[in-house]
């Protein structure tokens, strides 16, 4: 025969009821540190974040795409810091909230492509290329903003594989125009 649990009644209910209270600033914590560093929030919430390192992309103002917005690129850096690492997980994770985001943060990688494309990539990103004018800041914030979900990941995904093979040669040429006297 099972015991019946014994009820906890008065005072002793509302103590049982304050230890149980949810940890929030552990939970907040958590998620400033996805934010920042990219990773899921389940990841940063049980402390295993692996760091990819990645360019350091400056926040995009929203002037030249005609909104009032300044747009935080932490999550684009980190998602091109994914691919040049290889980590699927945490591209994905990247990628997600790039599609849930701001359309300003892939409209700026987007309307900033510093190299020319050829073939091999989404009917989408073909399209914008051949629509969209080199470094035309409002045609690519609307281009982006009337992508379907389905088509705006798959835009995304072109877009940071172009800048992760694009920022290892950009660094090279850096690198090499300052040796030069």
């Amino acid at each position: 025969m099972r015991p019946t649990p014994r009820r906890i009644m008065g005072p002793e209910r509302r103590l049982e009821a304050i230890a149980m209270t949810k940890d929030h600033a552990c939970k907040d914590r958590a998620r400033r540190t996805a934010h920042r560093t990219g990773a899921s929030y389940t990841s940063a919430r049980a402390r295993t974040l692996h760091t990819h390192s990645a360019p350091t992309l400056p926040p995009v103002s929203g002037r030249p795409f005609g909104i009032s917005v300044t747009a935080d690129m932490t999550v684009a850096a980190s998602a091109i810091g994914a691919r040049l690492a290889d980590c699927e997980p945490c591209l994905v994770s990247a990628v997600d909230r790039m599609t849930w985001g701001l359309p300003l943060v892939p409209a700026a990688m987007a309307a900033s492509l510093p190299v020319e494309l050829g073939d091999g990539f989404s009917p989408t990103t073909l399209a914008f290329c051949q629509t969209v004018p080199r470094h035309g800041h409002h045609e690519a914030y609307r281009f982006v903003i009337y992508l379907e979900e389905d088509e705006l990941h798959d835009f995304i995904t072109d877009l940071v594989d172009i800048w992760a093979y694009a920022i290892p040669q950009l660094i090279h040429l850096r690198a090499a125009g300052r040796s030069t006297p």
